[in-house]
């Protein structure tokens, strides 16, 4: 990407012209605003606080172009890309590992200073105020690999990433998610089987939790789904067949029956402890070849294959809940994990549970 900025799949410096923001627009990554839901009332001592919400993130793209002829086909072109009302993806040049889906909502072209040069200012709103990443690991051989690793807790290697699909769920159990993000993640649950009088997916680290209901225990419901979706708050009945080893959705019925309540996100895994160079063998103690100053406790260190919680620590080791099996030394990385449990009220037999969500950011 040479232009600054790609929308829609567009490079903007393959039609002439190239990102040159105002200083104040030059951290382009800055959350959206936030809105305070509160209320006061006379006679009252104080008020209540209902939470946060973040409004939509708004984008001024200041863009310049030189020695280019304005009226053959230069500027129809911009015209056609950035038309008002059109959405797609924004993927800024610094950042390209994330994107926002934004809809442009001004084209201004007043700025010309002749009929070769001028400056063009197209602003854009991403109306769900998050970047997204469509990977939970960054590839090592990727020239932003720094830059992702101080802006993101996106792990190391594909084999890193905690389990997020899970088949014959017979009984409640505790499992851990990571969102390698910055700002919390909207997860859509996939469920399919028999949900009894109701199947709770409590996440402990932030307090929520949904439930699912009424997926009936009957041979109709072999090639049915669940979908919960946290982003649109959708519920929908998919049904699937296997085409060449894949699922394939081929039709999906919105019904908020098998919605309980409640929809859950995953708190970010950033910032990361990354770097940690230690030493493991059998049991609940992984030494550390530095000097412990900060304080890990109830985090996750990735070792012998997968994340383990710190329970204790000293100034040279770790003691970690469960255990490891087996000896070896690594570079690690420790950092915040979700942990959540599958509680149903009676009985459950869930063939299919799933959990998809993407590495969310400012």
């Amino acid at each position: 990407m040479k232009g600054g900025f790609s929308f829609c799949g567009t490079d903007i410096a393959t039609l002439g012209i190239e990102y040159a923001p105002e200083l104040e627009e030059t951290y382009v990554y800055r959350p959206g605003d936030d809105n305070v839901h509160e209320q006061e009332f006379e006679g009252h001592n104080g008020g209540y606080f209902y939470g946060v919400s973040r409004k939509p993130k708004e984008f001024v793209l200041r863009c310049i172009f030189e020695e280019t002829v304005i009226d053959k086909g230069f500027m129809t072109r911009l015209r056609a890309l950035f038309r008002v009302g059109k959405s797609g993806q924004l993927v800024f040049k610094r950042r390209p590992w994330c994107y926002y889906y934004a809809t442009v909502t001004e084209f201004n072209d007043r700025e010309i200073t002749n009929y070769l040069n001028g400056i063009l200012t197209i602003k854009m709103k991403a109306y769900y105020p998050y970047a997204r990443c469509d990977s939970l690991y960054n590839f090592r051989t990727d020239k932003y690999h720094e830059n992702v690793m101080a802006n993101s807790a996106l792990y190391d290697t594909d084999g890193m990433a905690p389990p997020s699909n899970f088949t014959d769920v017979e009984q409640g159990f505790p499992f851990i998610l990571g969102n390698p993000g910055t700002e919390p993640a909207p997860v859509s649950v996939i469920a399919a089987g028999y949900s009894g009088d109701g199947v709770v997916i409590k996440n402990h680290t932030t307090g929520q939790e949904m439930k699912l209901v009424a997926m009936p225990d009957t041979d109709m419901w072999s090639n049915k789904q669940v979908r919960v979706d946290g982003i649109s708050g959708k519920t929908t009945l998919d049904t699937v067949e296997v085409q060449d080893n894949e699922e394939i959705v081929t039709e999906s019925q919105v019904n908020f029956l098998y919605h309980g309540y409640g929809f859950l996100y995953l708190d970010p895994g950033y910032p990361a402890t990354r770097n940690i160079y230690i030493n493991y063998s059998p049991g609940h103690i992984i030494r550390s070849n530095r000097v412990l100053s900060e304080n890990f406790v109830g985090q996750y260190l990735y070792a012998d294959g997968g994340w383990h919680k710190i329970t204790d620590q000293t100034r040279d080791y770790f003691v970690i809940q469960d255990e490891v099996t087996s000896q070896g030394s690594m570079r690690t990385t420790i950092m915040t994990m979700n942990e959540l449990e599958i509680i149903p009220k009676t009985s459950m037999n869930l063939s299919k549970l799933s959990f998809q969500f993407k590495p969310t950011f400012a």
